[in-house]
């Protein structure tokens, strides 16, 4: 039997096993679209994520965020790039380049030396 899955805690139930993370809670429209489909949400159980890919979501953000997915976007294929977060990883090392932390800029932002300098490079 599949354990349900919750988006409150139970104000009643405060056994919640050491690995437990917390929902997520974006406020505004993501509590407003659970709350309209709490009817639907309160069925919702783990063998429901088919996919592995929604149970990666389900890890990472919740099983929340990945009810709010299939039910917002399902039939939507979506691709997330590995380089989505490069203009702010190129901008912030621009940003905080002071002449000699090439490698620690490099280490931080989980790129190669030669990257920063082109970043750099590119800001000249």
């Amino acid at each position: 039997m599949s354990k349900q899955l919750r988006l409150f805690e139970d104000e009643k139930a405060n056994e919640k096993p050491a690995n437990a993370k917390k929902p997520l809670r974006t406020g505004g429209a993501f509590d407003a679209i659970v709350e309209e489909y709490r009817w639907l949400y309160d069925t919702f159980r783990e063998e429901d994520l088919y996919s592995e890919d929604l149970k990666l979501i389900a890890d990472i953000l919740g099983p929340e965020a990945a009810f709010v997915l299939v039910l917002k976007l399902g039939g939507v294929q979506l691709s997330i790039p590995k380089r989505g977060l490069n203009r702010a990883i190129q901008r912030y090392i621009r940003e905080n380049f002071d002449g000699g932390n090439v490698r620690q800029l490099a280490v931080k932002c989980g790129v190669t030396a030669g990257f920063v300098y082109s970043c750099i490079s590119k800001n000249t």
